[in-house]
């Protein structure tokens, strides 16, 4: 974790005045997009919005979810390279990056369920199964949690 953090770009890093706050910022806005739009799908799975057509939904919200992924693994990695020993060293930060995978592996889940099956979906009204809401309702819960996280290393 050492070499990491000799890198050129964690020691600019580190010793610019703007850039580690910018890098934060574009952070905190990626995970805003991933979140704000985890919510919107999460929310139509648990039946709340049911006038809203799912597949529309879906066609919109989960290019938002995926840059908003992007940004926010991308900026958070270069976060990690300033203090890598620090982080890796930390029980939050390496429970945060572990409800992270969990809830990539729910979401692929609950994506690939839903594509397979949208036609008995339609036919109930659009109802979605237990199992879906209750992936749901763990999603929006798991994502909150990894939002707390992040702010929490900031002070622990």
């Amino acid at each position: 974790m050492q070499a990491i953090e000799r890198f050129w770009i964690s020691s600019l890093m580190r010793e610019s005045t703007w850039l580690y706050p910018a890098i934060e910022t574009i952070h905190l806005l990626g995970m805003a997009v991933l979140f704000g739009s985890i919510v919107l799908v999460d929310l139509r799975l648990m039946g709340i919005g049911r006038d809203i057509d799912p597949q529309r939904l879906f066609r919109f919200a989960i290019p938002l979810t995926l840059a908003g992924f992007l940004l926010a693994g991308a900026s958070g990695f270069m976060l990690f390279l300033t203090e890598a020993s620090t982080f890796i060293a930390s029980r939050l930060f390496v429970l945060k990056i572990s409800l992270i995978f969990m809830l990539v592996c729910n979401a692929a889940s609950v994506h690939l369920r839903i594509k397979q099956d949208i036609g008995p979906y339609r036919d109930r009204g659009d109802e979605f199964p237990p199992l879906i809401r209750l992936q749901a309702v763990l999603s929006m819960l798991g994502w909150a949690a990894v939002l707390a996280m992040g702010r929490w290393l900031a002070y622990l």
